[in-house]
């Protein structure tokens, strides 16, 4: 489960203020209202079950930013963006002012932050009707982010017009974040969905340091696991700064079966049961 972002448009955009919306939110909550206890929070585009996980998880973990609630990380962040000022587009906003008027009234709050062109900092979420992830976020993020200077309104609806509105989105879309998920292909090639010239950029991503780590990723010699490995570290690095998503929680599957089955062999997501259904068979 992600929120994904355009990241050439609107507010969005900017790198700051996806990292800061990542510091809005509460994700192991999500876990245990969602998942129920069987997932975890993620910090990059990784599942537990893939290979490259396994062999260098571990290391990996204390190289990531763990994206936490924390209002303070996220205006500091806000103020490293181009929404630093009061409504006039001049005066610098004041964490103190933000806090007085949401202790006073939090439902008539309207201290928000504004670039120097007075323009407001606000950050439009789509989301599916039918998810319970969506209405997570929205019982989090709107209240969250305004003792932050930001205006963030979620919107659900059809599926249908998610897909349309973060596949085909306007020059000046009124939706910039999306409620999404994904599951892992294999091969792992983000390349696809990062470059700058990969046939699936939803999030318009644009950056050199995507295309560079993104390509050393699919160049890789097939028999150079480490070198793939290494490569793997350098793209979850890049994706965990930039941000073109927030990683929500990664979920765990439990498989039962009767014990009459044989060559139930099955282990990952990776292998379903249909691409083992012609080993299986039941015995008498």
């Amino acid at each position: 489960g992600s929120l994904n972002f355009l990241t050439d448009r609107g507010t969005t955009q900017y790198k700051e203020v996806r990292q800061a919306i990542a510091h809005l939110m509460d994700r192991n909550t999500f876990v245990q209202s969602y998942a129920g206890g069987y997932g975890v929070v993620t910090n990059g585009e990784y599942g537990l079950s893939q290979w490259m996980y396994k062999e260098r998880g571990a290391d990996l973990e204390g190289k990531l930013t763990n994206y936490q609630l924390n209002i303070d990380t996220a205006n500091e962040l806000l103020d490293k963006s181009p929404y630093k000022f009061e409504k006039d587009g001049k005066t610098a906003w004041d964490r103190s002012k933000a806090e007085e008027a949401f202790d006073k009234d939090a439902d008539g709050f309207d201290y928000y932050r504004y670039n120097d062109k007075g323009e407001k900092l606000v950050v439009n979420q789509y989301g599916s009707e039918e998810s319970p992830i969506t209405s997570l976020m929205n019982s989090q993020l709107p209240v969250n982010a305004k003792q932050a200077g930001m205006e963030y309104n979620v919107t659900s609806g059809s599926f249908s017009t998610l897909i349309d509105l973060y596949t085909f989105p306007k020059e000046d879309a009124d939706y910039t974040a999306f409620s999404m998920a994904t599951d892992f292909a294999t091969p792992f090639d983000p390349w696809l969905y990062y470059s700058k010239e990969g046939p699936f950029n939803r999030n318009k991503v644009d950056d050199p340091k995507a295309d560079e780590v993104t390509e050393a990723l699919r160049k890789t010699d097939p028999d150079d696991k480490e070198g793939y490995l290494d490569k793997w570290v350098d793209f979850q690095l890049w994706y965990n700064d930039y941000l073109p998503e927030i990683p929500l929680y990664s979920n765990q599957y439990h498989t039962a079966y009767t014990n009459r089955v044989q060559g139930f062999d099955t282990n990952t997501p990776e292998w379903p049961v249909s691409y083992q259904i012609n080993a299986m068979k039941l015995s008498k």
